[in-house]
């Protein structure tokens, strides 16, 4: 008997692990994608170069014989070197082999850009991406590209403050197109931070004129109409000496930067009270809506990668129904997303505490989605630069009064010097 409830035991306990959507072992196509990531993952490993090889030689070898191209091959030998240099996370991808090769690539592409890494740092690096890469709930998301990819560049900038991460400068550019008969389509690539501006004019102005948005569009450009609307960019820090932060649209900045920054914003608002704050309005307050934005990162869509700031905000629990207008029941969810939630075809349960939420979809499936904005738990990390800073800081610090010091002490025994050599005289 006693057996038995032990053996249930385990069973219970198994089923509840943690583990990846993607390596879901209830689940054929989870374990067919898993496979393929496998099989993957081994053949480039076991193709792997000597040190000494030839990359031009051997690159070019690997692609007649793949059909790989070979830049691609070049960037897969790079992450498996990288891999080697990162003991805990490659134990794990080749435990289950959650993580594709372009994974492993980003990995590698992000962390070169802090050069020749040191003993301890690669330690720091190692313990950190295993963590974050590391499932904390059964059938959880694996993070998108887009969040590993911010992740990595939070740890090169605590790492390294003196780099850049990421480049903020606009790269734009306008082209007409003619699309046949006496149509054309007018093709605008920016930034992020433009484009919402642009998108939130257009709205703006299609909904004063009650106009379609290209209408809208056209008459903005046209001059027929006059932008009024206004964006907001959060910026997120914690009240503590030489912080990073988070901004968005541009993600983790060094703490020179958040400085710059800093002066030049209009309000502060405090997350902390904003997490508990509730609002008897069915618009959301703007701190409340910046501390969801915040907690979320993005729409909260499982691999939706739409800014959590270009988001609509959800009521878990209607309004009608008396579901309050608090972070606690908000959260960030596209347009098109939040359609098919409205529309009954999914729906979500949520953990207040930490914004955690499951997934249930009509087809019976289910997935578990943690969130990944600066305010998020597992984000939080920016402390730990902080409290480094912080001792480094008062390491300076005590320096700094020592060697005062032993410079007041050096200036007395000189000046006691001089007295003595008067005395004798008289």
């Amino acid at each position: 008997m006693a057996k038995a409830c032990s053996s249930k035991s385990l069973e219970r306990k198994s089923m509840n692990a943690p583990y990846y959507a993607n390596t879901n072992p209830e689940n054929s196509t989870s374990q067919a994608a898993t496979d393929i990531r496998k099989a993957e993952y081994l053949l480039w490993k076991r193709l792997h170069p000597d040190p000494d090889d030839d990359i031009e030689i051997i690159s070019q070898s690997l692609s007649d014989l793949t059909g790989t191209r070979q830049s691609r091959i070049r960037n897969i030998i790079f992450a498996f070197e990288r891999l080697q240099e990162l003991p805990r996370l490659k134990a794990r991808q080749e435990e289950h082999y959650h993580l594709d090769l372009d994974r492993l690539i980003t990995i590698d592409q992000t962390l070169s850009k802090l050069g020749e890494i040191d003993a301890e740092k690669r330690l720091l690096i190692d313990a950190e991406l295993t963590t974050y890469l590391t499932p904390k709930r059964p059938n959880q998301k694996l993070p998108s590209h887009r969040n590993l990819r911010r992740k990595l560049r939070e740890l090169i900038v605590r790492l390294d403050p003196t780099i850049a991460a990421r480049d903020p400068r606009r790269k734009e550019s306008y082209n007409l197109e003619p699309t046949g008969g006496e149509w054309a389509a007018v093709c605008l690539d920016v930034g992020l931070e433009t484009a919402e501006i642009i998108d939130r004019n257009i709205r703006s102005v299609a909904t004063e004129k009650d106009i379609s948005l290209a209408q809208a569009a056209v008459a903005l450009l046209t001059g027929k109409a006059e932008a009024k609307a206004k964006v907001v960019l959060n910026m997120y820090r914690c009240d503590l000496p030489d912080a990073p932060a988070f901004v968005q649209s541009l993600g983790w900045v060094s703490p020179e930067v958040a400085d710059d920054m800093q002066t030049r914003a209009t309000t502060v608002r405090d997350m902390e009270k904003a997490a508990q704050d509730e609002s008897g309005n069915y618009v959301t307050p703007p701190h409340i809506r910046a501390f969801v934005e915040g907690l979320d990162g993005t729409c909260r869509w499982p691999g939706c990668t739409r800014p959590a700031m270009a988001s609509q905000m959800d009521r878990r629990h209607d309004f009608a129904d008396g579901g309050p207008t608090s972070a606690a029941n908000l959260t960030c969810l596209c347009q098109h997303h939040h359609n098919i939630k409205t529309d009954g075809r999914a729906f979500y349960i949520k953990d207040p505490i930490s914004g955690d939420i499951v997934w249930l979809f009509d087809d019976s499936t289910w997935v578990y989605d943690s969130a990944s904005g600066p305010l998020a738990p597992k984000n939080r990390r920016w402390a730990q630069t902080v409290a480094q800073a912080t001792q480094k800081r008062r390491e300076n610090a005590h320096a700094d009064a020592q060697q005062l010091k032993e410079e007041l002490r050096e200036e007395s025994t000189h000046e006691k010097g001089d007295s003595d050599d008067t005395v004798p005289g008289e």
